[in-house]
This record gives structure tokens, C-alpha cells and sequence, in this order.
């Protein structure tokens, strides 16, 4: 059904880090398809959602977008379009949910770059560390904080939350987050 206009949010990271997985906790059903697989999210995918605060619920779109591999690694044209529909999704929200994965190996070279891209369009981010679930136990969570921090310093006004959403660990501090950005 057409989505209708409000506050834009997009869900950018790289492929595999649980975006898709977020949209679909955040509306409350499988509304977008989830695979192991890279690549699996070829296109945006706009899905309604209200975005609840203290004075009310706020209608908001959430923009599922592909996985942003490096633009030299693309080697399709169906990859080259997806990074491009992805960095319009960037132009167009007013707000971006940022998907890295919390881990032992820390920030990669592309979720630099994508940070970067973020940071130049001055949107209000939030940095959402999924996958939390699998690596608590291993790693300190004020680690894999710091890592973030140290890796993206261009980011620092982005706060981090840690989630899972596998599990739906801290979910609700996704949208009390999403209100005050």
C-alpha cells in the first residue's frame, strides 16, 4: 500500500548487520524478507510506522535500505543501483538509524565510510550496535563503546544503543531515542 508522507527514517549499515531484522521488530510483524544471505535487500523498501512520544504518535516511514558494500566490490548493475538508492534515502530521511555490529572485531573500514557519508548529510543518527546477543558474554559492552567512539569520532554527537534483534533486547530505547533525535 502507499506509504503516506512523515517523518523519514532510514535504516543504513552494511550487508548482514540486522536492518531488515530492526524494521521488522520495529513495526511489530515480518514486514520485510530476512535471509542469511548478503544481498537479499536489493532495493529501499519504504514501510509505515508511527513513531510514539510524550504528545502523541508520530506518523514516520521507515526506509529499509540495501547493504552498502564499497562501490568497487558492486559488480552488478542491480549492486550499483542499490548503493545508490540507498545513499537517496540518505538525501531524503530526516533521520538515520545506522546499523553496525556489536563485536570483538570492532568498526570496519566500511561502516567508516558509511559513517562518513551520514555525517556529511547532517542528519540526526543514532548508532544502533546489533547482534548484541551473540557477543555479550565475550566483550565488555563499554569496549566495544569505546571501539565506536575511537573509530567514529566525526559521530560522537550519535548515540549508541546496543541491541539485539534477534531478541528484541533494548528495543524500546530504540524509539524513546528515535523521539528525542
Amino acid at each position: 500500500p502507499p506509504v503516506e508522507p512523515g517523518l523519514k527514517i532510514a535504516v543504513l549499515g552494511r550487508p548482514n548487520v540486522g536492518k531488515s531484522s530492526i524494521v521488522n521488530r520495529l513495526v511489530g510483524h515480518k514486514r520485510v524478507m530476512v535471509s542469511n544471505i548478503p544481498g537479499t535487500t536489493r532495493d529501499t523498501v519504504e514501510v509505515a510506522f508511527e513513531l510514539e512520544c510524550k504528545d502523541g504518535k508520530i506518523p514516520a516511514v521507515l526506509v529499509d535500505t540495501a547493504g552498502l558494500r564499497q562501490k568497487r566490490k558492486a559488480d552488478t548493475s542491480v549492486e550499483i543501483f542499490s548503493i545508490m538508492r540507498a545513499e537517496e534515502a540518505v538525501e531524503r530521511a530526516q533521520l538515520i538509524l545506522f546499523v553496525v555490529e556489536a563485536s570483538i572485531d570492532g568498526v570496519t573500514a566500511q561502516d567508516k565510510k558509511i559513517a562518513d557519508l551520514i555525517s556529511q548529510s547532517g542528519k540526526g543518527c543514532i548508532i544502533l550496535a546489533n547482534k548484541w546477543d551473540l557477543c555479550r558474554k565475550a566483550v565488555k559492552r563499554d569496549d566495544v563503546y569505546d571501539e565506536i567512539r575511537y573509530s567514529m569520532p566525526f559521530m560522537d554527537y550519535a548515540p549508541v544503543v546496543f541491541i539485539s534483534a534477534l531478541d528484541g533486547s533494548n528495543f524500546n530505547k530504540i524509539t524513546a531515542m528515535m523521539a528525542e533525535v
